[in-house]
């Protein structure tokens, strides 16, 4: 997915999966895709959900109900974030390393030199160093809860606190997290990229469990597949699909199925 993507162009192709599965749910066959959609329309509509699960038939430009737009944003977090895992972890430790070799070799040079001033300087530089490899260490400790729960243009756009001189988390983002918070869920950090799969697809399960507590986790789970097919986070195959961000495509560990994304769903606790 670029980030181009709008809500309008994912509902769309929500509405095209449902309905696909409507023209085919009243002659009786069934469709066999990768979301398993015959499974998921036949459980929505003998349980009268439809409705509900249908986002939107007017293809409004953006998210209109409380689901709507728990589930777009998730799309939008992943979407930023998508294929950066890997990259912003090294950045920490490359520049950690380069702090940390700066620093010893001002040390190590302090005891060669004979002048008291220089001496005293490369001590002082090394102690800069070392508190600016220390605030990035610290930073690295904060940094994917930070980015995960607002982009960086978003955060700048909050007000601060005058006392404490910390920026106040507005009331829709708690609104956002309060629904995770409820449900148990704790974030881990991101090492690989299939990490930020891991939380993607925990987390749309979440939300789509809170607003869908009737239907089966297994449905859950064919939901959260179709998310990432609406969004274009997947390469469709003739027999599976593959998460496109994830290098090694050839791997049946990058390849997202209903099944294994229900025992994901499952090892967080979701029933």
């Amino acid at each position: 997915m670029t980030n181009a993507l709008s809500f309008r162009a994912f509902n769309r192709r929500w509405l095209a999966e449902f309905e696909k599965h409507a023209a085919t749910y009243k002659s009786g066959r069934r469709v066999h895709d990768h979301w398993q959609g015959s499974f998921a329309y036949a459980e929505f509509h003998s349980k009268g959900l439809l409705g509900n699960v249908i986002f939107d038939p007017q293809l409004s430009n953006d998210p209109v109900t409380p689901l709507q737009q728990h589930i777009f944003r998730e799309v939008e977090t992943y979407g930023r974030l998508t294929s950066r895992v890997v990259r912003h972890n090294y950045d920490f430790k490359q520049a950690i390393d380069c702090l940390k070799s700066a620093e010893r070799r001002f040390l190590k040079e302090k005891n060669l030199i004979d002048v008291p001033r220089l001496k005293y300087a490369f001590e002082e530089i090394a102690t800069f160093l070392a508190a600016k490899r220390i605030a990035i260490q610290k930073d690295r400790e904060t940094y994917w809860k930070d980015i995960l729960l607002v982009s960086p243009d978003d955060r700048r756009k909050w007000s601060i606190d005058m006392d404490t001189l910390e920026q106040i988390e507005p009331g829709h983002v708690r609104r956002f997290e309060r629904i995770f918070r409820r449900n148990g869920y704790t974030e881990n950090d991101l090492v690989k990229s299939s990490d930020l799969d891991r939380r993607f697809q925990v987390r749309l399960g979440t939300v789509l469990r809170a607003f869908f507590n009737g239907v089966s986790l297994s449905t859950i789970a064919r939901l959260v597949v179709l998310c990432y097919i609406c969004a274009e986070f997947v390469e469709q195959q003739e027999r599976c699909i593959v998460i496109g961000q994830l290098k090694d495509k050839s791997s049946k560990r990058n390849q997202l199925t209903v099944d294994a994304t229900y025992q994901k769903l499952r090892g967080a606790n979701l029933r």
